[in-house]
């Protein structure tokens, strides 16, 4: 007969204790040419006595037949085991006959096979290579009894649980896990006899092991497991594939779903063994949050990624990728001293957002970037903005609400929010309906980079509050999310921010936003770096432990330096050292000019938290600069507004208001050289009394004024003398005057003013009368071209440029607070200004002929001798030149009111001026509250 089949063997069998007959599909020439083999638990093969079954031939196999059933547990294998002796012999002229030769060359055949089966199992050198000196070289060790064990090659991980492992195999190394060269691993044998504890902790009800059965580890048809032996695995050894792909059309991603293999690998090195996971290049997609650690017990998740994937898609790097809202992409719960770096995370509203323009300066975005709502996709979850819910790159425990999860409707925008949805939680982590216990992480290092995020990084964002201190973020970069990094938790001690980069963002640092909004920082923030911000910080107050400093912040491209809500007095600073801030996005493509620069966020009155300054430089701002805060200090500061750049309009001023408890030091850089142009004053008065302190000409030298002792607030004046009048000086800061106009109206007018480019319109303008009961009152605060008045409500800002003395009737334009909305420019907070609101009159922009409240000093001035310093002091002779212009006050202690009208006489040309009568009584003696060294005549 033919041999048909290329079988060499049959089985395995599992020997069961009562079946007896074991059929064989391989041909064999007699029934002593096969032998029987049981292979025990241990993986130990013991031939089978022939005394012990019978075998029965067929064509193309038989059965072999046991006296006595073979023992349960054992696997059973019946092989060709020919024999290689020759016995078939043709004499010379004997008559040919088929059967001897059919059975010579079945013989032949069967042999062959046999042969063959051996080699398809053993190891093969090369042709020219001495196989001993080769497979020594190549670090396998052939000896079934070594101590160091033999090591099997395998295709796939995938395959292992159809595969069985030959007698003394120790380990396994694959060529991938589902994909041919991806993951490759290497693999620890547990026998399930001589490993037993290991072995069977695998199999553990509700444990963490047996949910990586064909993930991390495998079981072989002969019983063992093969379980993953790298120190540190690869997330594609557990079947991560980063072959996500990103269409620019729909801004979605699609790819292999990672989320098992990824949570499965997060799990086994936070877990099992405890060990660092690296994840190679790729975009790797998954569709649920990603938990390192689930708040269960304290544990520590290091994670190394290849390095930033720049921009999601077409370079080299990690990259973690998803088309959802609703949730974190990545949770960190209960860590202690946790790591990831070298990952990119890309999320769902980098489409929109990069192709809104926010943050042009050319381009009008398709959204109202100014306001933090509109970053959000009509795509993403509704909720997705929210305060407990935020879409978040990063969240650190983000599902430990201790004190349960929240719901209500957000108060902006009228949607109702929760908290994260509970995900369905492992059984082994002993979580049920509930969330994490373990709510308090701390010494989380990140190195990552972020785009297209709610927020990149958010600490304690749900109804919990604990330490989540000692988060370190470092060499970073962010771009096209809505919040850099953002903390909810009020012991946050020593928060580490280094080196971090990016733009396009709405805000960077936070701790009034999320969760329960009462954030600490407490410590240093260095260089951080953006082009395109909004807002630099939503501060809730300082920490609890140190002070917040910002060392070296760099914004090309800002709105805001931000907000503080702290409510007490006994707020500290906020310091920034050494920054640089360009507001060029104020009043660029229809944006306006916000509010303030840094205040309270709701509050006209500002924020009680101090504010420092030190060095540095602000500049591209177009009209003011209203810092409302209690304490300001400004050391050394650059200030630079496009418009002292310009020859403008001499009727609008730069401003800096609301503040108290200042201290002043500038530079204005762009006065230098430039004598007959712009000149900046600045003026000092308390808030409280209205007294005047002290007015000061800053020129191209850094100047020093104010105190933080008298409660002091800060203005700054740009003036243009253009030599059209004589008195073309600022005056005196007047009594902080309530005014109450009549017949208000607040209108777009796109009209010119003189000195106004064609390109820069009125934006807003209010118009009304001053009305009889304020007409003096507002008189003698200056009552003309540049006054500056202030709505009560919401601290608007707007500067008169045109006042009828007859009829009280103003124009003013606005400052502050407004934006292009439709077309139209509206206020910011949605303020509308009615016909009996009040406005404070601050200050005066000109003298009048009829109210000097300057005068240049000549020798033979009557009453020289009567004056006195600020402190008291008598001012000598030598003390006051020619030329000096110097404006005197009432006594310090008296509230400039109505008898502001100080100099009852001067002559320009004769350069003599008269006080009082009673200017000389000692009762009322005044004071020279600014000395004016003489400038060139050009000024």
């Amino acid at each position: 007969m033919a041999v048909d089949s290329t079988d060499t063997y049959s089985g395995p069998y599992t020997t069961n204790g009562s079946t007896t007959v074991f059929p064989f599909t391989f041909k064999a020439l007699a029934t002593n040419e096969l032998m029987v083999l049981l292979r025990s638990s241990g993986g130990v093969d013991t031939t089978v006595s022939p005394n012990a079954y019978a075998v029965a031939l067929s064509d193309d196999g038989g059965d072999v037949t046991f006296t006595t059933a073979p023992a349960t547990g054992s696997m059973l294998y019946i092989l060709s085991d020919p024999s290689f002796e020759q016995k078939i012999q043709f004499a010379d002229g004997d008559k040919w006959r088929a059967a001897p030769v059919n059975e010579a060359n079945d013989r032949s055949v069967v042999r062959d096979l046999a042969i063959i089966g051996r080699l398809d199992r053993a190891l093969v050198a090369p042709v020219d290579q001495d196989p001993v000196a080769y497979f020594k070289s190549s670090g396998f060790k052939g000896d079934k009894g070594d101590t160091g064990g033999n090591v099997m090659a395998v295709g796939l991980a995938s395959d292992l649980i159809s595969m069985s492992s030959p007698v003394g195999t120790t380990l396994i190394a694959t060529s991938g896990n589902a994909q041919k060269g991806l993951g490759q691993a290497q693999y620890k044998l547990l026998d399930p006899v001589t490993d037993a504890t290991a072995y069977n902790a695998l199999s553990a009800a509700n444990s963490v092991s047996l949910t990586g059965q064909n993930i991390w580890w495998f079981q072989l048809i002969d019983g063992k497991r093969a379980v993953i032996a790298e120190p540190e695995p690869f997330a594609e050894m557990f079947g991560a594939v980063g072959d996500a792909t990103y269409n620019s059309t729909t801004g979605l991603w699609s790819g292999t779903d990672n989320t098992t293999a990824l949570q499965a690998w997060l799990d086994y090195c936070t877990y099992v063994a405890r060990c660092a996971g690296r994840i190679g290049a790729g975009a790797f997609l998954h569709t649920a949050t990603l938990h390192g650690g689930y708040g269960n017990a304290f544990v520590s998740t290091n994670i190394r990624g290849a390095g930033y994937r720049y921009g999601g898609a077409t370079l080299a790097g990690t990259a973690f990728v998803n088309n959802f809202s609703d949730q974190p992409a990545f949770n960190f719960a209960g860590q202690r001293y946790g790591n990831i770096e070298g990952v990119t995370f890309v999320g769902s509203f980098y489409k929109f957002i990069s192709d809104g323009h926010a943050c042009s300066h050319s381009i009008t975005p398709s959204f109202d970037d100014t306001v933090m709502r509109q970053w959000l996709p009509l795509t993403a979850d509704a909720r997705a903005l929210n305060r407990y819910s935020t879409y978040a790159a990063i969240t650190i425990d983000g599902f430990n609400d201790n004190n349960g999860a929240i719901s209500g409707t957000d108060p902006e925008t009228g949607i109702a929010y929760t908290t994260y949805v509970t995900p369905t939680w492992p059984a082994w982590t002993g979580l049920a309906a509930g969330r994490g216990t373990k709510g308090l992480s701390s010494g989380i290092t990140i190195d990552c980079q972020f785009r297209g995020f709610g927020a990149a990084m958010i600490v304690h964002p749900g109804n919990t509050d604990g330490n989540g201190d000692f988060v370190n973020v470092r060499s970073s970069s962010v771009d096209y999310c809505v919040y850099v990094f953002s903390y909810g938790n009020s012991q946050g001690r020593n928060q580490q921010v280094g080196n971090i980069s990016g733009g396009t963002c709405w805000c960077a640092i936070a701790t009034s936003r999320h969760g329960r909004q009462n954030g600490r920082l407490g410590g240093t923030l260095e260089s951080i770096s953006f082009s395109g911000l909004m807002r630099l910080m939503e501060i809730h107050s300082v920490s609890i432990v140190t002070s917040t400093i910002f060392q070296q912040a760099y914004i090309e491209g800002g709105w805001q330096l931000g907000t503080c809500n702290g409510a007490s007095a006994s707020e500290g600073e906020m310091t920034i050292a050494s920054g640089t801030f360009s507001l060029a996005l104020q009043d660029s493509v229809g944006r306006g000019v916000p509010p303030f620069v840094w205040g309270h966020p709701t509050s006209a009155n500002g924020t009680s938290a101090g504010l420092r300054l030190s060095s540095g430089a602000i500049t591209d701002f177009p009209y003011t600069m209203d810092f409302r805060a209690t304490n300001l200090r400004l050391d050394g500061v650059t200030i630079r507004s496009y418009r002292l750049d310009t020859v403008g309009p001499a009727t609008i001023p730069l401003f800096m208001a609301h503040v108290a408890n200042a201290t002043l030091g500038i530079t204005v850089p762009a006065l230098n050289g430039r004598r007959a142009g712009h000149r900046l004053y600045v003026g000092l008065r308390n808030l409280s009394t209205g007294a005047f302190f002290a007015q000061q000409l800053i020129d191209h030298t850094s100047n020093a004024v104010g105190t933080r002792d008298l409660g002091l607030p800060i203005w700054v004046r740009a003036v243009q003398p253009s030599g059209t009048a004589p008195f073309e000086v600022v005056t005196g800061l007047p009594t902080p005057s309530t005014i109450a106009p009549t017949g208000l109206t607040l209108t777009s007018d796109s009209s010119v003013l003189a000195g106004d480019n064609a390109a820069d319109p009125i934006r807003l303008r209010l118009e009304g009368n001053i009305g009889a009961g304020n007409a003096a009152a507002f008189a003698m605060n200056g009552g003309c071209a540049g006054s500056i008045i202030r709505h009560t409500n919401s601290g608007m800002a707007f500067a008169i440029y045109s006042y009828d003395n007859t009829t009280g009737a103003f124009k003013a334009r606005a400052l502050t607070n407004y934006r292009l909305v439709g077309g139209t420019y509206q206020t910011y907070d949605g303020t509308v200004i009615g016909a009996t609101d009040q406005f404070s009159a601050y200050y005066s922009g000109f003298s009048t002929p009829s109210l000097p409240s300057y005068a240049t000093y000549a020798s033979g001035s009557t009453g020289v001798t009567a004056f006195q310093r600020g402190s008291g002091g008598s001012i000598g002779a030598t003390e006051v030149a020619n030329g000096d212009r110097i404006f005197v006050n009432p006594n310090i202690d008296t509230q400039i009111g109505s008898t502001q009208n100080l100099i009852s006489a001067l002559d320009l040309t004769a350069k003599t001026f008269t006080l009082p009568a009673n200017a000389l009584a000692s009762s009322t003696r005044q004071r020279v509250v600014g000395i004016l060294r003489a400038p060139p005549a050009n000024l």
